[in-house]
């Protein structure tokens, strides 16, 4: 649930901090682009912060494993449903 939130936070922010730089109107398309690489982007650097502070390591077998793919399937899941509902309000508001 964590990582879902953190993926929609980190979609809207993405989509937010681009939109007011370049006001620029985007397609649903150009919307999924930015939030997937700010939601991926983030949820892989929050993966290498566990891994640093080893608050899981690779000894943790196939824990690690389903763990680190649970988290950035559901950061993934998170940013499109930001890019959706980021997309809607911008349609809306234009």
């Amino acid at each position: 649930m964590m990582h879902f939130l953190g993926g929609l936070t980190v979609g809207f922010a993405t989509l937010w901090l681009v939109r007011l730089r370049t006001g620029y109107n985007f397609s649903l398309v150009q919307c999924l682009r930015i939030v997937l690489y700010g939601g991926i982007f983030v949820g892989i650097v929050w993966e290498i912060f566990e891994l640093y502070y080893h608050v899981t390591t690779f000894d943790d077998g196939i824990y690690f494993v389903t763990d680190t793919m649970g988290d950035l399937i559901m950061d993934t899941i998170g940013a499109l449903v930001a890019g959706v509902w980021g997309y809607n309000i911008l349609k809306k508001n234009d």
